[in-house]
């Protein structure tokens, strides 16, 4: 890739820093942002900051590092 070109081309997406809301969060994790929000009551970590949420680098790592709850299984034939 030339030089030229690359002054072209659009700035990367870059990733957001602290602190982040719940939407970024949730991006981050690959959640939903509800889900982002129901994870904060339950860790009790992130603050309140009017009708959002705000996280910090330690906040988000708390809750990527949570234990997975697995989720919905679906039975096979071989465990009916």
């Amino acid at each position: 890739m030339s030089a030229k070109s690359e002054r072209n081309m659009p700035p990367k997406p870059k990733k957001p820093s602290p602190p982040y809301t719940s939407a970024e969060v949730a991006q981050l994790l690959e959640i939903s942002p509800v889900s982002v929000r129901r994870l904060a009551n339950s860790l009790q970590v992130g603050m309140r900051k009017g009708h959002d949420w705000l996280f910090l680098d330690a906040d988000v790592e708390r809750m990527r590092s949570r234990p997975s709850r697995g989720g919905y299984r679906r039975r096979s034939n071989d465990d009916r």
